[in-house]
């Protein structure tokens, strides 16, 4: 079960580096509504990956 965690966790990451990429490009000539949906879903998708992270300091939980 911690292996899955870890893995959506590296998904969840991934994602949200993807969408911090869309961010960065969306502000040069972009909707205000683009930059901050995508804003919103890079810091939700980071924010699930330092979750995890809080947790299994927390809980001592195998990292990675």
């Amino acid at each position: 079960m911690f292996n899955i965690l870890q893995y959506v966790a590296i998904v969840a990451a991934v994602i949200g580096v993807v969408y911090l990429f869309l961010f960065c490009a969306s502000i040069i000539g972009g909707k205000k509504e683009k930059i901050l949906k995508n804003l919103f879903r890079s810091l939700i998708f980071i924010g699930i990956f330092a979750i995890y992270v809080v947790v299994a300091v927390k809980f001592q939980l195998p990292f990675f």
